[in-house]
């Protein structure tokens, strides 16, 4: 039986302030699995703690479709959206995450 990482093991190295083992483990998770919202968000929130706001967008979009109601996610998505120059998507982000939890 093959060992595969896990967005558990890419939230514990998170956790533990291992950022790029992290993320890799993140790459190899989505390439099994590119759908997995949690494990594309946590490698978006990687990216945009780097710095890296553009790069984060694309794992951001694949996050918000997998789970639309959550409101962190969708700041996230907003934030590396503006980022990237998708200024009326970072808006519409922006106000879903609102509307979502309209006490942060």
């Amino acid at each position: 039986m093959t060992s595969h990482p896990s967005f558990n093991a890419a939230l514990e190295a998170y956790n533990a302030g291992r950022r790029d083992e992290a993320a890799r483990i993140c790459q190899l998770v989505l390439q099994r699995e590119p759908g997995e919202a949690n494990t594309a968000h946590l490698l978006g929130l990687l990216l945009l703690e780097a710095g890296q706001a553009r790069a984060a967008f694309a794992p951001l979009r694949v996050a918000v479709a997998g789970k639309p109601q959550d409101a962190l996610i969708w700041s996230h998505f907003a934030r590396s959206a503006f980022a990237a120059g998708h200024d009326a998507v970072a808006l519409g982000g922006m106000r879903r995450a609102i509307l979502l939890n309209p006490d942060q």
